[in-house]
């Protein structure tokens, strides 16, 4: 019985994100009935756009079965005409370093301390970009790591890029979501992390397109 209730949870998961991611691509059927790139670049956008607005809603909206979900979901394949999406949902644990606030603490601590071999660079490149505001994406972070390898040639930080965060509140639920999205014969990767209880997207990234 427990094994066909998660297996009615996943398949009613799959099919209803299908329906809403889907559903503003089926209304501009026009696009579909084009072949040039600029179409395949709207459609690319368009299911962009309602991958970032359907699934924070869905999964706010189905709160008391997202251990279900994540647990027998986690890849599911998506397709409607020439649009074909990768879809993975995944827990999103806040990393260790919140650079708006990196203190004493964290700087002094193994991790930060065995990777970063010029920590005085690193807090002044930080320093210079918080002079206009708190870093509120994650490309900002990449490009404050990008800026330190080119002055000081010290690569070591990249082991630990991923730590971290601009993200301040450590009491949310997030989760992070993974696309692999392919219109035609064009490819992006993009990747998003949301509150659960506020459905609100706390960082979004367009990885690439090809």
């Amino acid at each position: 019985m427990k094994k066909s209730i998660v297996l009615l949870i996943t398949l009613f998961f799959i099919a209803a994100i299908m329906i809403l991611v889907f559903q503003n691509l089926k209304d501009s059927k026009k696009f579909l009935d084009q072949v040039s790139y600029e179409s395949s670049l709207s459609q690319l956008q368009i299911t962009i756009d309602n991958i970032k607005e359907e699934i924070p809603k869905y999964f706010k909206k189905n709160k008391e079965d997202v251990e279900t979900i994540l647990e027998n979901s986690q890849s599911v394949p998506l397709k409607f005409g020439n649009v074909n999406v990768l879809l993975s949902i995944t827990k999103y644990d806040l990393p260790q370093f919140d650079i708006n606030n990196l203190n004493a603490l964290l700087i002094s601590s193994d991790d930060f301390s065995n990777n970063i071999n010029y920590k005085y660079d690193f807090l002044q490149i930080i320093d210079e970009h918080k002079k206009d505001g708190n870093y509120t994406n994650n490309s900002q972070v990449s490009q404050t790591i990008e800026e330190y390898i080119k002055l000081t040639k010290d690569k070591d930080i990249l082991k630990i890029k991923d730590d971290f965060t601009f993200i301040k509140d450590a009491n949310i639920t997030l989760l992070k979501c993974d696309c692999e999205l392919k219109v035609d014969a064009i490819n992006s990767n993009i990747s998003f992390v949301f509150d659960l209880n506020s459905s609100s997207i706390k960082d979004f990234n367009i990885i690439n397109i090809f």
